[in-house]
């Protein structure tokens, strides 16, 4: 049988391995931001597809562009820009979080 310090031990253990993990899960997915809107932003779009002007959908020319949240890091939100009429993914943006207003 064990002594209960050696059960408090063992509890804190494994509390730290898990605080660990969700550390590294927070730094991942906080790093993933960084690069996720940079890969294929407006300005790729505009080069990749020949776009001036407007914005169209390369898949059906559709006009209207909705915005999808695709994912939340600490400091921004990280959208998709999708075509509307056919659902084509056009291009993706980062959005500043507001900070929570005090009182």
């Amino acid at each position: 049988m064990y002594s209960p310090l050696m059960l408090y031990y063992r509890l804190l253990v494994i509390l730290a391995v898990v605080s660990l993990i969700k550390l590294v899960a927070m730094f991942v997915k906080e790093r993933r931001g960084h690069t996720w809107a940079e890969e294929r932003d407006l300005d790729w779009y505009r080069r990749r597809h020949g776009v001036e002007g407007e914005i169209r959908c390369h898949r059906c020319s559709g006009r209207s562009v909705a915005i999808r949240e695709m994912s939340r890091t600490v400091k921004e939100i990280l959208n998709s820009h999708v075509c509307a009429t056919c659902g084509a993914e056009l291009y993706r943006s980062k959005t500043p979080k507001k900070p929570l207003a005090e009182g």
